[in-house]
């Protein structure tokens, strides 16, 4: 079963996640062969799912947090209900394209791709979407890499390795369509920043053991490095794009 440790701040999340880059989502539109019906998967805050309103009829969103759909961008298209990525309780055969943003490394993959051979019509498109660390300066960066890596590397659960190798090592039983990488380009304050490292796993995971905020004696100095105005933020985006053959 999928993992939750986003539950607890949904709001948090909904305000300070990121989400993925125009050219990608141009992209994987002009690989489908119809717009009939989307279904995205681990919807989180629906950010994904607000973008595939400007081309399909309908979207249904899942999520396993309830909190999280609560929280969620709403849209007449949009249609949120609960449920797994293992077993959606979803029409089969229905979708002509399945996102997930960011959280498929988490999934059972055996059962997850079980679950889209039941719902994917037949040439459908399965996008596994994800992105990278947020770069900025390279004082910033230094700063936010000593973060993830020296203070929260113990506390970053095995899956995230998935996202170090850009989902190339993740299981994936279709043929891939190339996708080139791509930046998404944000502009932020540092608050922002802040905002967004509050929501990873492994904040959660050292607080949960350690008791104390582990942002603690970084935050300031991020401060510092970032200063008060608005920068720009490139957050580097990858996806796994395959075409699946319904069964």
């Amino acid at each position: 079963m999928t993992k939750d440790y986003f539950s607890d701040q949904p709001e948090n999340y909904a305000r300070h996640r990121p989400d993925f880059s125009s050219s990608l989502f141009d992209l994987i539109f002009s690989s489908c062969q119809g717009f009939e019906r989307a279904w995205d998967c681990a919807t989180g805050n629906g950010q994904v799912a607000r973008r595939l309103t400007s081309h399909f009829d309908r979207i249904d969103a899942t999520d396993i947090s309830m909190q999280q759909l609560t929280a969620a961008i709403r849209h007449p298209r949009i249609h949120y209900a609960l449920g797994a990525a293992e077993d959606s309780r979803l029409p089969g055969h229905s979708f002509d394209l399945i996102t997930v943003g960011q959280a498929v490394h988490w999934f059972d993959h055996p059962r997850f791709y079980q679950e889209v051979n039941r719902v994917i019509k037949p040439g459908g498109l399965l996008a596994l979407m994800g992105y990278g660390l947020a770069r900025i300066t390279p004082k910033v960066d230094t700063l936010v890499d000593a973060l993830y890596h020296d203070v929260l590397g113990a506390y970053w659960d095995p899956e995230r390795r998935f996202i170090y190798e850009g989902y190339q090592t993740i299981p994936f039983p279709y043929e891939d369509i190339p996708v080139p990488k791509t930046d998404h380009i944000l502009h932020w304050h540092v608050e922002h920043l802040l905002g967004y490292i509050n929501t990873w796993s492994a904040v959660r995971h050292y607080l949960q053991k350690e008791g104390e905020d582990p942002l603690v004696h970084t935050a300031d100095l991020l401060r510092d490095a970032w200063g008060p105005e608005e920068r720009p933020v490139r957050i580097p985006n990858f996806c796994r794009l395959g075409r699946a053959i319904a069964r």
